[in-house]
């Protein structure tokens, strides 16, 4: 709310860096004479300062009232704004300039200017207490109960900063004293909060709610009780505020001083009938929260009142559980004096907690008071769990001595021992193991702590742990060793350690993988380099016959990769699916691991098990540096997989320009015979196919231009054309149309290209087709021309080049196309080879609006099909209530023969009373006709 403008510098050298002129300076010190001369000499009275500030800004702060009145009568801008929109106003007010005030007003200052926090002068006011300017202001026409943008009003800044002149003064002149702002806190809200007794009392006295509700359901009471007022929050009760009110989260007054070990407010609360045991929304009472903060003499006060201290809040934990954990040691013994449980658990004990967090002093209280050693938390862990997980070598100790089990076992067998292990406290480690702890437990997935060490890297824990009769060569449950596992991670100093004491390097897990497997996949050099020098296979294979030459390359590992060729390591071994260690770099564009496997041997175009070389892998995903690596070191272009499909094949599928511009390239460079731009595969689907199919447009241009013939026959007799049509791609159509594809060819079931794209409802297709002389009449297998299709699928914007079938758009319930189909003349009385009208098929799928439409336009509602039936039959049989309404009402006829009421209703059985009276009205129109009568 403060107003900060930029004080002059004393340094003249800044003067200029903040634009002020001259006049700025004379206003602000009050030098009238400079001003004059200034103003006579053409200065600008408006003139603005780098944050929007004018000279008049300066003397209003100042309260210079002879330059006020000079500058005024010059042509100040009376209301000119600053980079804040703050107006003169705004400043005179906030300093409690009054006579400039009443100078600025008289010559036309809007009083209830906002700035851009929508604050007014009155506010700034308000906010600092100036009574004469506020009298001043008010007396002028400013709005007493302006709302800025948080929806204060000046009285909730008066309140707050405790003016009580001030709000006198607004109350007197009608501020509401229960206004509230945008998070519904009221002006006795912010008095109670800052402890303003004498602003409080002048609230209540006008009729402040001192029970209204903030938005988090909070009173002022609970602010008070907050901030530890203990004289607001005698008055606020006096005067009927709720001791025992619930906030949002159930939190009452008490809970919050309780909180904050208000201890004076807690008392008065109290003595004023707080309940000492109410339950917030997660079962914590008053006692919790002073237990936690470790305020005693509020415990004190709380628990000779009565409350309650074993019981248990929603996550099962009790007062003497949250003392524990924050070493509250002075409230432990308060709460344990009066009876508090040291064993009660449900999610852990107080010893746990204060073990947990290295409490050593809460540890031996609890202890000496007889808290279990032994006890286990919902997980099986004992206190000594954790303090040796967290390295708490003092609580370790006092445990211990107190008879805590050195292996004990947690729901996943962990011990002590594990914990520390993994955490690497050497000091713990040490004091389980003079204590008796297995060196070599297993947990539940049977590692041992050296395992656990091993991973983690803790060198001297390991050394600790093979001193003491760890097995360096101990097997999981997936047979890894801690060889492995260091490996994994790349802790040199852990393989040295392990290997030196006689861990074995090629040791293989489930998978049949040695350690040097897991190195080489990490790209753990340095670890490859010590298990290669200590006899590790190179060339060892795991159950997929894959080598540590394989992982390598696949993850990238150039450095590894070298080490691994450079100690003998085959590059051409084969896995299970006959992939060499260059298929995985291939496959995953490792450009520097390929080079290095080409320069040393690697195959180039050798085949896995399904047929694919490594530059069909590195074609499909767009590798362009790895085919270009191939191409230029032998690889076949032209080379066929299991499904016939070349290289190409797979570039123009994935759209891959690049790799298609490099694959023709490449063979113009070389004077080889080519890329076969025109290879069938197995199904004598083309580049082109594939490209037109995805509408992949530059690369159908780039294969064009190479000599793709557009009209190539699939097995189906598709051509490149039909691909595009179906999938809408207007410019792949444009493009292979313009390179002599043939727009009325047939495939296998005499679709043509305007077939597909009606199926597939693709109207800028259509328009294209058509446009090039597509025949829009040409029939398929079925009989079918383009624009039944188009019927079936309900598109209208395709249905206005020409009538299409109507009992097609009948069927689909497609109005819109029947409505255009009648108006282009389409017979609504048209028979198929079932005898069916379009009305036949608009009854039996319930369409009213599609039937409407028919019957306007002319169609035989008592049309007979094949089977003798109307549609007002098939409407019934169908259970369409609406319909079969529609038709009666337009008298279509019904038959004694087709509908026997006696035996059965036209809808439901007869006693659902929901049909009876439309049953019954059927009944009476029913007339006795033939079949076959019209």
């Amino acid at each position: 709310m403060q107003i900060n403008p930029i004080e002059p510098s004393r340094s003249a050298s800044l003067h200029y860096a903040f634009n002020r002129t001259p006049l700025h300076y004379a206003a602000e010190q009050g030098k009238l004479a400079i001003c004059k001369q200034l103003i006579s000499n053409g200065t600008n009275v408006n003139a603005l300062d780098y944050c929007n500030v004018t000279p008049l800004h300066y003397a209003a702060y100042r309260g210079k009232l002879a330059v006020c009145n000079q500058l005024i009568s010059n042509g100040a801008n009376i209301n000119n704004l600053d980079n804040l929109e703050r107006t003169p106003l705004h400043y005179a007010a906030e300093q409690g300039k009054s006579a400039v005030c009443k100078q600025l007003i008289s010559n036309g200052a809007k009083v209830n200017a906002l700035d851009y926090c929508n604050v007014t002068p009155l506010h700034y006011a308000a906010y600092r207490g100036k009574l004469s300017v506020c009298e001043q202001l008010i007396s002028n026409g400013a709005n007493i109960n302006n709302l800025d943008n948080l929806e204060r009003t000046p009285l909730h800044y008066a309140a707050e900063q405790g003016k009580s002149a001030v709000c006198k003064q607004l109350i007197s002149n009608g501020a509401k004293v229960n206004a509230v702002d945008y998070c519904n806190v009221t002006p006795l809200h912010f008095a109670a909060y800052r402890g303003k007794l004498s602003v409080c009392e002048q609230l209540i006295s006008k009729g402040a709610n001192v029970n209204n509700l903030d938005n988090l359901e909070r009173t002022p009471l609970h602010y008070a009780a907050y901030q530890g007022k203990s004289a607001v929050s005698k008055q606020l009760i006096s005067n009927g505020a709720k001791v025992n009110a619930l906030d949002y989260c159930n939190v009452t007054p008490l809970h919050y001083a309780a909180y904050r070990g208000k201890l004076a407010v807690c008392n008065q609360l109290i003595s004023n009938g707080a309940n000492v045991n109410p339950l917030d929304n997660i079962n914590k009472t008053p006692l919790n929260y002073a237990a936690r903060i470790g305020s005693v003499d509020v415990c004190k006060l709380l628990i000779s009142n009565g409350a309650k201290i074993n019981t248990f809040d929603k996550f099962d934990l009790t007062r003497l559980h949250y003392a524990a954990d924050q070493g509250k040691l002075s409230v432990c013994e308060q709460l344990i004096s009066n009876g508090a449980n040291v064993n009660t658990y449900e999610n852990g004990t107080p010893l746990h907690y204060a073990a947990y967090r290295g409490k050593l002093a809460v540890c031996k209280q609890l202890i000496s008071n007889g808290a279990n050693v032994n006890n286990l938390d919902n997980l099986e862990r004992t206190p000594l769990h954790y303090a040796a997980e967290q390295g708490k070598s003092a609580v370790c100790k006092q445990l211990i001595s107190n008879g805590a089990k050195v292996n004990a076992i947690d729901y996943c067998n962990v011990t002590p021992l594990h914990y520390a292990a993994y955490r690497g406290p050497l000091a713990v480690c040490k004091q389980l193991i003079s204590n008796g702890a297995n060196v070599n437990n297993l947990d539940n997935l049977e590692r041992t702590p050296l395992h656990y060490a091993a991973e983690q890297g803790k060198s001297a824990v390991c050394k600790q742990l093979i001193s003491n009769g760890a097995k360096v060569n101990a097997l999981d449950y997936c047979n890894v060793t801690p060889l492995h596992y260091a490996a994994y991670r790349g802790e040199l100093a852990v393989c040295k350690q392990l290997i030196s004491n006689g861990a074995n390097v090629n040791n293989l897990d489930n998978l049949e993988r040695t350690p040097l497997h897991y190195a080489a996949e990490q790209g753990k050099s340095a670890v490859c380099k010590q298990l290669i020098s200590n006899g590790a296979k190179v060339n060892a294979l795991d159950y997929c016959n894959v080598t540590p030459l394989h992982y390598a390359a696949y993850r990238g590992k150039l450095a590894v990769c070298n080490q691994l060729i450079s100690n003998g390591a085959n590059v051409n071994t084969l896995d299970n699916i006959n992939r060499t260690p260059l298929n995985y770099a291939a496959r995953t564009g490792s450009v520097d691991v390929c080079k290095l496997l080409i320069s040393n041997g690697a195959k180039i175009n050798a085949f896995d098990e399904f047929d694919w070389p490594r530059l069909h892998f590195s074609a499909d995903q767009g590798k362009l540096a790895i085919c270009e690596q191939l191409i230029s070191n032998g690889a076949n272009v032209n080379s066929l997989d299991y499904l016939g499909r070349t290289p190409l094949h797979y570039a123009a599928k994935q759209g891959n320009l690049a790799v298609c511009r490099q694959l023709f390239k490449w063979c113009q460079r070389s004077f080889s015979n080519g890329v076969n731009v025109n290879a069938l595969d197995y199904c004598n689907v083309t580049p082109l196919h594939y490209a037109a199919y995805r509408g992949k447009l530059a690369v159908c241009n780039q294969l064009i231009s190479n000599g793709a013939n557009v009209n190539t026959l699939d097995n189906i007799n598709k051509t490149p054309l039909k691909y595009a049509a179906r999938i809408g791609s207007v410019d792949v159509c444009k493009l292979l149309i313009s390179n002599g594809a043939k727009i009325n060819a047939f495939d296998e079931f005499d679709w043509t290209r305007s077939h597909y794209a009606a199926d597939q409802e693709k109207l800028a297709v259509c328009e294209q087709l058509i446009s090039n002389g597509a025949n829009v009449n040409s029939l398929d297998y079925l009989g079918r021309t383009p624009l039944h299709y188009v019927a079936k699928q309900g598109d209208l914007a395709v249905c206005n080049f020409h009538r299409t079938p109507l009992h097609y758009a009948s069927e689909q319930g497609k109005l819109a196309v029947c409505k255009e189909l009648i108006s282009n003349d389409a017979n609504v009385n048209t028979l198929d080879n079932a005898n069916e009208t379009p009305l036949h098929y608009a009854a039996r799928i319930g369409s009213v609006d599609v039937c409407k439409i028919l019957i306007s336009n002319g169609a035989n509602i008592n049309a007979f099909n094949y089977y003798n039936r109307t549609p007002l039959m098939l409407a019934t049989s169908e259970k369409h209530v609406a319909v079969t309404e529609y038709f009666v009402e337009n008298n279509a006829v019904l038959l004694k023969e087709f509908y026997d009421f006696g035996s059965q209703p036209l809808f439901g059985h007869k006693t659902e009373k929901r049909y009876a009276s439309f049953n019954a009205n059927l009944v009476s129109k029913t007339a006795d006709i033939r079949s076959g009568t019209n």
